[in-house]
């Protein structure tokens, strides 16, 4: 992965936050990691919920045109890459891991 694309990732993960952090102030969640194409025209959007993970998503997603706006006015990119969101379940995932673990030492 180039250092520009490194960079543009870091830089979407935390406009993003700050985005929908003001914007949707009722809803708990991080982005836990951002991966834009070579071509830079996507970026997929990994986000992690506190609790009501589909219905917080559906709000999410509905902020996109207005994300896509204040991404235009933030940053230098002849193209805002189009945002896809997929609920980040590593955490889910590994708390079910260590459940799992513990119960066998019993």
């Amino acid at each position: 992965m180039s250092d520009r694309v490194t960079k543009l990732n870091s830089l979407l993960q935390e406009e993003i936050s700050l985005y929908y952090q003001r914007e949707t102030p009722e809803i708990f969640f991080t982005v836990t990691r951002v991966n834009i194409s070579p071509d830079l025209h996507e970026a997929r959007v990994w986000v992690s919920f506190i609790d009501k993970r589909q219905s917080s998503l559906d709000v999410l997603n509905r902020h996109l045109g207005p994300l896509g706006k204040y991404l235009g006015k933030r940053l230098r990119l002849r193209r805002i890459p189009h945002i896809l969101l997929i609920i980040d379940s590593g955490m889910e995932y590994a708390e079910h891991i260590s459940e799992v673990l513990q119960s066998s030492k019993k």
